[in-house]
């Protein structure tokens, strides 16, 4: 890569990066200088040739065009990184994110189980949440979502990653009749407020996975009310929550732990349901 970055290639790169600033889409990352997301996308066509033929030139410029237009740079290059491993991702699904990280190492350092989970990734999207913990401890993972786009994905990223699981097309708890000694959850809950401030990029990723409802909540109190007839004795519910919302998450189950992330925000709720 070093011998494009430095001929032809650092030009159009730095405009690049540039026209995305101008337009808002990009944010300061550390990188080469001609830009982290620049970088990626040269990576992705040229796959560090030496040289950039034709045709590479301009599925470069498409994706610069693509980019431009505020699709995310996942979705562009069909690949992300999550806790360590790579995942493939598309508009199916939503892109795996830090705040997900966190709930999975949240789960991670809370268990040390004497022999094999019953667990299950529900909103499971890309699979990342569930995949990531069955990389770390023997479990029985099964994967949930409401769209069945998402659930093929799911199920790609687990073939490649060699996790085995079963795979569930589902509202939530709708198909679900067995119980989990854990159940990780990452639902939708943007509220009407937040989608009037939406960042460009979201407008791409599934609204399904997004929106909540006009509080945010209605995930959460569907979860409230089926997640304990599915959790076995002892079990525990992991969700994913909203900065804003936890004290709405407090109100709606009783005795729940709000664990802050790495910058202080509330970012990950666990419930067990008293016996």
């Amino acid at each position: 890569m070093a011998s494009l970055l430095g001929t032809t290639l650092t030009p159009m790169l730095k405009r690049h990066n540039a026209y995305l600033s101008l337009r808002g889409l990009l944010r300061p990352r550390v990188g080469a200088d001609c830009g982290f997301e620049a970088a990626q996308l040269l990576s992705h066509i040229c796959d560090d040739a030496p040289e950039v033929n034709d045709a590479q030139w301009r599925a470069l410029l498409l994706c610069v065009a693509r980019r431009a237009k505020g699709e995310p740079l996942q979705y562009i290059i069909g690949r992300w990184a999550f806790y360590g491993l790579d995942f493939f991702v598309s508009p199916a699904a939503l892109i795996p994110r830090p705040e997900s990280e966190f709930l999975v190492e949240t789960f991670l350092s809370r268990t040390i189980p004497a022999e094999p989970l019953r667990i299950l990734d529900l909103c499971c999207g890309t699979g990342c949440i569930g995949i990531a913990v069955a990389k770390k401890l023997e479990c029985d993972m099964r994967f949930a979502d409401l769209s069945a786009d998402a659930l093929a994905l799911a199920q790609k990223n687990a073939v490649h990653h060699g996790i085995p699981g079963r795979f569930v097309l589902c509202d939530l708890f709708e198909n679900i009749t067995e119980r989990f000694d854990a159940i990780l959850c990452n639902p939708p809950y943007l509220s009407d407020a937040d989608l009037l401030s939406l960042q460009k990029e979201l407008e791409f990723e599934p609204r399904m996975a997004l929106y909540g409802g006009a509080d945010g909540l209605d995930s959460y109190r569907q979860l409230r009310q089926d997640a304990p007839a599915h959790l076995a004795p002892g079990g525990a519910l992991y969700m994913e929550i909203g900065a804003t919302q936890a004290e709405a998450i407090r109100a709606l189950f009783e005795d729940c732990e709000i664990i802050n992330d790495l910058e202080n925000r509330p970012r990950v709720a666990i419930y067990k349901p008293k016996s």
